[in-house]
């Protein structure tokens, strides 16, 4: 990321350099700016890889590490090499959001140009041919064609080019200014500017967010306009003859919105500037390409960028492999570091260093800052140098005492040398203690990693587990708490923690997640936690998903379905889904009373009257002929609003041969309430044989 915002403000620099210098050499021809802007367009997109491109200001690979007084190096370390670990800045990844967003942008800039090729393709398809053949022959096969959409002359590729003229404006051209356009929109054709400017498109829309490519981009049209006006001028000798072809152009041509891929077409404002320069006796109008500069400018251009690397400072970006920040407020502390580094074994300096190394810690109250900066010299030595204010202090004791207490706070977020760390703080305070720091770990995957450790490698007791459960809960990342409860799951449930891990569960937002750990969890989940379980549920947001894992809790438990059962599948909001849950729960429990009674009373709120039939239809065949699933029973019925549906409920009951009279008199009164009808009859008429 370092690489690419440095290439950001790198871009921009180089791109007014350039644009500095060819504004003020009339001598050198449209066709080499057009070339030398083409070239800068690839140095500018190639910048990230050109910084990587090693600095003879560094040490060689092979160079030993001599360190400053004091500074013992080990011949052979002991422990793992710091490889530049990733520290974070904070749970907000900002880069991913932004990246995201940039993505979609692009795609949006993607899609515009496939638009605008429909868009000239509709054209060509709706032009008329001509019958004026090119003024020259050209390697590629062309038509002329004619077209009343169009407002200006235009060349339109790809694999089957035409030049499109507006009707009106080759009704106002005499044969010879004719000629003269169709002179230029041949050139563009012939030099393949069509597959080129859709390449440059291309490159544009995906790096949308760089002004310097929109800028290049404008440059690049221009110079290749221009570029092919001296082409024209160079076939025929003349300079005046085309100057008045354009202006009849500018004159007869209308100003409408041009598509974006086509090539030749200009605003008034541009073809008037081509006039301008055609006219222009101090102008270089070759329209060949000057090799010898072109390259020369390239190599500058290079080297250029090759140097500027090393001031990425100046403009706040780091030259550094990793770089952290906290802010809060006017408080800022920062920590930068880069190539190999050993820490000594209190982690509180340095003991070691590869070549090119350099580390950086900066803290700051907002009126004074205090920062050390220690590098692996071009001489060979660990070289310490302290800032306050920014201004250059000493290396005695306050320096020593701010890089002793900074640097172990930066590495307690880093995966350096971790279980060491841990197990350090474990023999100095306990595993008590080593929670409490624990928990002031600021990266996300990191205190992850000290939770699995501590588990792991020290003997971690429920109510230390429990606690670290809880440190668990407050890491942002639903990646990372996934892949914690994956390991530690086992030993949890042995410790009989299954209801802190669904208090885990419960803090992960992400339905996928969630959904696949309950799935994990539901065999092990005892009585006591089934409340807790079906608070996990109720946090699902998609009803599909809430149903599939409601469905699958009926089957893993083997008791009667708690009230939170029925309070989750409330929630489930699509009557589809619901429908279906609640036949799960008939289908795993149907022989428990409170059961039938809970189906009948969830499926009164059931909106859809085919849908409540059905779940009535399958409590009929489980009816328990009590007063209580009675009354629930008959009120969900008689919501129903639909005579066939109702009916089909009570023709269920009715094959019922064990209901007693309440049941049959509450079934009479329902049935003379509905509307005289066949299935009125056939109800009653058997209701009286019972």
């Amino acid at each position: 990321m370092n690489e690419l915002m440095n290439a950001w403000w790198q871009a921009i620099v180089l791109t007014a350099i350039v644009w500095i210098v060819l504004r003020d050499l009339p001598r050198v021809s449209a066709a080499t700016r057009l070339a030398i802007w083409q070239v800068t367009l690839a140095v500018v997109l190639l910048l990230p890889a050109l910084q990587l491109i090693p600095m003879p200001r560094e040490a060689p690979r092979g160079a030993p590490i001599r360190p400053q007084s004091k500074i013992v190096p080990l011949p052979e370390p002991t422990r793992p090499i710091q490889q530049a670990p990733v520290i974070e800045v904070s749970d907000v990844k900002l880069f991913e959001v932004f990246g995201g967003l940039a993505m979609l942008l692009a795609l949006l800039q993607v899609l515009r140009l496939a638009i605008g090729y429909w868009a000239v393709r509709r054209l060509k398809r709706n032009s008329e041919p001509s019958g004026i053949s090119l003024p020259k022959v050209l390697t590629r096969d062309a038509e002329i064609r004619i077209s009343e959409r169009v407002g200006m002359p235009m060349a339109i590729g790809y694999l089957h080019p035409v030049i499109l003229l507006p009707k009106r404006l080759v009704e106002s051209l005499s044969p010879e200014q004719l000629n003269q356009v169709l002179l230029h929109e041949s050139a563009h054709l012939e030099r393949n500017d069509d597959w080129v400017a859709l390449f440059e498109r291309f490159i544009r829309a995906i790096f949308f967010f760089q002004p310097a490519v929109y800028w290049i981009g404008r440059q690049i049209d221009r110079e290749r306009e221009m570029a092919t006006d001296d082409w024209v001028v160079a076939q025929s000798g003349h300079t005046m003859p085309y100057a008045e072809a354009l202006a009849r152009v500018a004159e007869f041509g209308s100003t409408g919105r041009a598509p974006i891929l086509a090539t030749g077409v200009g605003r008034r404002k541009e073809i008037f500037r081509r006039m301008e320069a055609l006219l222009d006796s101090t102008r270089s109008k070759i329209p060949h390409v000057s090799g010898p500069l072109v390259v020369g400018a390239s190599l500058l251009m290079v080297f250029l960028v090759i140097q500027s690397a090393p001031f990425s400072h100046l403009l706040g970006f780091s030259e550094y492999g990793s770089r952290s920040v906290i802010q809060n407020g006017r408080f800022r502390r920062e920590f930068k570091h880069r190539g190999e580094i050993h820490y000594t074994i209190n982690e509180d300096d340095i003991e070691a260093m590869g070549p090119g190394a350099k580390l950086a810690i900066l803290s700051s109250d907002g009126w004074k800052s205090h920062s050390v900066e220690i590098e692996f010299s071009p001489v060979g030595k660990i070289e310490h140098c302290y800032f306050v204010g920014g201004i250059a202090q000493p290396y005695g004791t306050d320096a020593k005492r701010f890089l002793s207490r900074e640097l172990p706070q930066w590495l307690k977020d880093s995966d350096v040398n971790l279980p060491e760390r841990l197990s350090r703080w474990v023999q100095a305070e306990g595993v008590e203690g080593a929670i409490r720091k624990i928990r002031t770990t600021l990266n996300n995957g990191i205190k992850r990693r000290y939770i699995e450790e501590l588990i792991a490698a020290h003997n971690v007791d429920a109510s230390q587990f429990r606690a670290l459960l809880r440190i668990a809960e407050e890491i942002g990342s639903d990646d990372e708490k996934r892949h914690l409860f994956e390991t530690i799951r086992d030993q949890a449930l042995t410790l009989g923690l299954e209801s802190a891990l669904l208090d885990l569960i419960n803090s992960i937002h992400s339905d996928h997640d969630r959904e696949h750990l309950l799935k994990s969890l539901l065999p092990e989940v005892s009585a006591g936690s089934l409340p807790n379980l079906f608070r996990s549920i109720d946090g699902i947001h998609a009803d599909g998903t809430k149903a599939a894992i409601l469905m699958e809790a009926v089957k893993e438990i083997h008791q009667p379905l708690p009230v939170a059962f029925f309070t989750s599948a409330a929630g489930v909001h699509s009557t589809g889904d619901r429908k279906q849950v609640l036949l799960a729960a008939l289908d795993h429990h149907g022989n428990e009373a409170s059961t039938v009674q809970a189906v009948a009373r969830a499926a009164e709120a059931i909106t859809s009257d085919g849908d409540k039939a059905e779940v009535l239809t399958a409590t009929a065949s489980n009816f328990v002929d009590q007063q209580a699933i009675r009354q629930d029973f008959f009120a969900a019925t008689k919501s129903i609003h639909s005579t066939g549906d109702k009916s089909r409920v009570l023709k269920a009951l009715l094959r019922r041969r064990d209901l007693s009279p309440e049941t049959i008199l509450a079934m009479s009164r329902m049935a003379e309430d509905m509307p005289q009808g066949d299935d009125q009859m056939v109800i009653l008429r058997e209701l009286r044989l019972r």
